[in-house]
């Protein structure tokens, strides 16, 4: 039964991370010799030296801006995020599925949306370990939302699902459902791997969960920074 709950660990934890296009963990030959998705080389000790260097190397990748080596970073802290909810929680596919009115403040008058999510880590802030873990993912999720609207909309997710835990980043939270929202619901434009509509869908349950946290002033300067960067991401020259 373990082993097998620890293969439908891995396993689901791939399936989410492809759903979500955020798969391309790549950008050196040592991460092919390393199984991302495994919770023993993320959190454990196995492989630690082996993924201590690849941290390393893409650090030093993505300090220097490199596009790739961000979202990288920002998918291990996801992938870690996930096993230290089902080491804690004792399940491997812990969801909760949301309902959101499609009437609802700043949220598009097309009926309802639904939205199933990991149900997060109860009291997490008495996790030392996964509350830091939570911090990465959401600071890098933030950072490479730059210029992926997929890691935007992933960052938002994130602290919608602990916002308990992370009362200052609900301002920025908002500007990023904004923007990917801008993105996949306003333009209706692909990005990479991402499933536009899916997109659409979860960026809409985001921005309308977090509307009612943040004043109409910040809303609606968010929205207006939200359609400008749409914008540019789709045409950075401006044409």
């Amino acid at each position: 039964m373990k082993q097998n709950l620890l293969i439908e660990s891995r396993r689901a934890l791939r399936v989410a991370m492809y759903a979500l296009g955020l798969c391309a963990m790549a950008g050196s030959v040592q991460a092919a010799t390393l199984d991302l998705s495994d919770c023993d080389v993320l959190i454990g000790t196995q492989s630690a030296q082996a993924y201590k260097k690849w941290i390393s190397d893409n650090e030093r990748r993505a300090n220097a801006g490199e596009h790739q080596a961000i979202r990288s970073r920002a998918a291990d802290a996801v992938r870690r995020l996930t096993c230290h909810e089902e080491k804690l929680t004792g399940r491997s596919s812990s969801r909760v599925t949301i309902t959101m009115s499609g009437g609802a403040a700043g949220a598009e008058k097309e009926g309802p949306s639904v939205t199933t999510r990991s149900a997060g880590i109860p009291n997490i802030e008495l996790q030392p370990a996964a509350l830091k873990t939570l911090n990465d993912a959401v600071r890098y999720t933030h950072q490479a939302g730059v210029f992926d609207p997929g890691y935007k909309s992933l960052s938002a997710q994130t602290v919608v699902r602990y916002a308990a835990a992370l009362p200052e980043r609900i301002d920025e939270a908002y500007a990023d459902a904004a923007g990917a929202y801008a993105y996949d619901c306003v333009l209706k434009l692909p990005y990479g791997m991402r499933v536009t509509d899916a997109g659409c869908a979860t960026d809409r349950t985001a921005r309308a969960e977090l509307t009612p946290r943040v004043t109409p002033e910040h809303r609606a300067t968010a929205d207006t920074a939200a359609q400008k960067w749409a914008e540019k991401l789709h045409n950075p020259e401006g044409r």
